[in-house]
């Protein structure tokens, strides 16, 4: 179903759980090879949204690794910056973030 969340964007809308999660954010074009961590907010089958210091922009690609507090496991992930928003006061970013299916079907 889709809707408009409560900062005004349109997204799909797909069963959400809570989840506290360390989620480490490598760009996949960064020049530099910069590394950032980033907190998740809420994570659905299709995406996530992430609190980060990372500078991202739409429609940018980025390589995730989602490490769980409750393991070392770590999944990566790659997604795509659907929406960034700054929060007030440069404490950072909300990202909404799209996960892409890289497997063939």
């Amino acid at each position: 179903m889709a809707g408009k969340d409560g900062n005004g964007h349109t997204s799909e809308r797909s069963e959400r759980h809570g989840l506290s999660a360390d989620v480490d954010v490598n760009l996949s074009d960064s020049v530099e090879g910069k590394a950032y961590t980033a907190h998740a907010i809420n994570v659905s089958a299709g995406g996530c949204c992430l609190k980060t210091d990372a500078p991202l922009e739409k429609s940018q690609v980025i390589q995730l690794r989602l490490r769980l507090t409750a393991t070392d496991a770590a999944l990566p992930v790659s997604a795509e910056v659907c929406w960034v928003d700054t929060l007030a006061g440069n404490r950072g970013y909300l990202v909404g973030l799209r996960f892409i299916d890289e497997e063939p079907l």
